[in-house]
């Protein structure tokens, strides 16, 4: 298949494939600015950030949330004409985002949310606002004031029922609760964790007196909401009024009780001589190996890419440059990501010789290419 005739552009005299100065007129058979690789390049660099930007301010626009499709949107006030992110939505937990949120309207939210029954065990400090309603769904408003965006979730409440104390030593250290309802989490030799219900402040406050009399008032720490402490015997108390009169308790063994030693003989023999690895050329010049490959490979990258865009100078078209272009992007995202792991941590006075001589040749290469094609 023959190739497209070329002509001079300074006199139109026709020009022998691969010649580079006319014969006619001596002027230099260049490439228009449109045909050189280099132009290319920056275009598609510039149609790749065109996409990112478009895709990014799509990103940020959210998409339309529809209520009627949020499962526990009967529970909410309902939010008309928004848009957003849906990052769970099933029948016992939601968790959306709602872009665009002003501070008036998150607070017409808050008092919506107040006015449907989520005022029981409230807590508000002006961005944030968390409440439980009479049926037991904990919900959890945040403002985002930097980005606009309010996040809402919501979580169905926990199956509770009639439970047994843990027996055993650990059960004993400390007084069973007033509450036999409740749901038991985990329960080991070395600890238990669980939740009590039907345990309103009153209780939790009392019960928390009792443990310390109990013992468990070593080192402890206690909150409004919660109380830590240990026994001086090796186990940790752990308790926490988690709101709508629940309770969590956790008890464990922090300590191991120390067996009795073996009798072991008395003879003893030498230890063997351990062998030690012989250090590779890289590791005895002061070069890592995975620094050197990371940089070999980064050079290699640079090389085979130099070759390609030498082959589409010869007989390339810009249509199949940008087919195997995005090829060439992949691996160089793959590249860059090795790169940047390698500026993560400190160089040898050897590996920063190294590192200065592959990008040294790089940028020599690169230039050399460019003067090849003009």
């Amino acid at each position: 298949m023959s190739s497209k005739q070329k002509f001079c552009r300074n006199c139109g005299t026709p020009l022998p494939a691969g010649v580079k100065v006319c014969a006619a007129c001596g002027a230099k058979a260049k490439k228009p600015l449109f045909a050189r690789w280099w132009f290319i390049l920056l275009v598609v660099i510039a149609v790749l950030t065109a996409v990112g930007q478009v895709r990014h301010y799509l990103a940020e626009q959210g998409d339309p949330i529809r209520w009627t499709d949020i499962r526990l949107g009967e529970r909410l006030p309902e939010l008309a004409s928004v848009r957003g992110e849906v990052h769970t939505n099933t029948e016992t937990d939601l968790d959306v985002e709602v872009f665009k949120t002003s501070q008036e309207q998150y607070n017409s939210y808050v008092d919506a949310c107040r006015e449907k029954g989520f005022s029981i065990d409230d807590v508000e400090d002006g961005s944030a606002y968390s409440a439980y309603d009479t049926a037991g769904y904990a919900l959890r408003l945040i403002l985002f004031e930097s980005s606009k965006k309010m996040n809402i979730r919501l979580t169905a409440p926990m199956e509770m029922g009639p439970f047994q104390w843990p027996a055993g030593e650990l059960g004993a250290l400390i007084p069973a609760p007033p509450s036999t309802v409740g749901n038991v989490s985990w329960e080991r030799s070395d600890g238990f964790f669980l939740y009590v219900g039907q345990m309103p402040r009153e209780s939790y406050d009392a019960y928390v007196t009792a443990c310390a009399d109990s013992g468990f008032a070593v080192d402890y720490d206690k909150g409004e909401d919660y109380y830590h402490a240990e026994d001086g015997a090796g186990h940790r108390l752990s308790l926490k009024y988690e709101g709508n009169d629940t309770v969590s308790i956790r008890l464990e063994q922090i300590t191991q009780t120390p067996k009795p030693a073996e009798e072991v003989s008395v003879e003893t023999e030498a230890p063997a001589a351990t062998e030690q690895p012989e250090a590779g050329p890289e590791a005895s010049s002061g070069i890592d190996p995975e620094f050197k490959q990371a940089m070999d490979s980064y050079e290699a990258f640079f090389d085979e890419y130099i070759e390609f865009m030498q082959s589409y100078q010869q007989n390339g078209s810009p249509l199949d440059m940008l087919t195997k272009y995005a090829s060439y992007m992949s691996q160089y995202a793959e590249t860059m990501k090795a790169m940047e792991g390698l500026g993560e941590q400190e160089m040898s006075n050897e590996e920063l010789l190294y590192y200065t001589e592959v990008t040294s040749r790089i940028n020599q290469k690169l230039m050399a290419a460019a003067l090849e094609t003009e």
